[in-house]
């Protein structure tokens, strides 16, 4: 896999420039114990971005979050070019609880 990875969040939101924003946040890796890698980021670590580049933009929260419209992920961050596979089994979004963890 081409790490780092970040996963990428469109809400509408605009910069203080008016630009549209991304916001971004790099994925760490935690094991699961059953053979498969957890990609994660805490809400509190995205940045919002307009084409790579940091801007102002309006703080990720619940209300934010609540006008997300788009989702992705994306290798940028890794610099790198070449083949990889990811076999996305499920996306979860919200606070990390005992359920979230050892589903």
């Amino acid at each position: 896999m081409l790490l780092p990875l970040s996963a990428q969040v469109a809400t509408g939101a605009v910069s203080k420039r008016g630009r549209p924003v991304t916001y971004t946040g790099i994925l760490s890796e935690r094991s699961r114990g059953n053979g498969q890698i957890e990609l994660y980021a805490a809400w509190d670590t995205f940045v919002g971005k307009f084409r790579g580049e940091n801007v102002v933009a309006p703080p990720l929260d619940s209300k934010e979050l609540d006008k997300t419209y788009r989702i992705g992920l994306s290798t940028y961050q890794s610099h790198k070019a070449g083949e990889f596979y990811i076999e996305l089994v499920k996306i979860v979004a919200g606070i990390e609880t005992e359920e979230t963890t050892t589903d």
